[in-house]
């Protein structure tokens, strides 16, 4: 369900987010949607940029809505086990993230929430905004 106004899903009664690459807070929620065409390194820089953010404004959960991402195709073993690690340094251990991302770039194996667990944050990957925000507002 969209907003006309906005053209922004509706997670809560008004508009998500009023402007790209810029994070914002639901509820006590970080949210980042991230929009553009770039290389692999640059999207994971730019996202490890809104973890630091997100973190130094004491922000605990973060929702990253990477499905606006263009410009790389779907991340190797490798390139998601390096993805992971830069995001984990960047949040410190301190954020529970939830990822949404288009279903062809989400490893039926969850091997970067796997890698994630193994680094000790709380992560998980969706098609879906709403269930990825249903399943951060789940957790304490």
């Amino acid at each position: 369900m969209y907003l006309a106004s906005c053209r922004k899903p509706i997670i809560h009664s008004s508009c998500v987010m009023d402007q790209p690459n810029k994070l914002e807070q639901i509820d006590g929620i970080g949210i980042f949607r991230p929009v553009g065409t770039y290389r692999f390194q640059q999207a994971v820089a730019l996202i490890s940029k809104a973890i630091i953010e997100a973190g130094g404004q004491g922000i605990r959960k973060l929702l990253i809505v990477a499905d606006g991402l263009t410009g790389f195709p779907p991340p190797s073993i490798s390139e998601r086990h390096w993805m992971v690690r830069e995001w984990v340094s960047a949040s410190g251990g301190a954020l529970t993230v939830a990822v949404v991302a288009q279903a062809a770039f989400i490893d039926p194996e969850k091997f970067g929430i796997v890698a994630a667990a193994n680094f000790g944050i709380t992560a998980d990957v969706f098609t879906s905004e709403a269930d990825a925000m249903h399943w951060l507002r789940a957790l304490p």
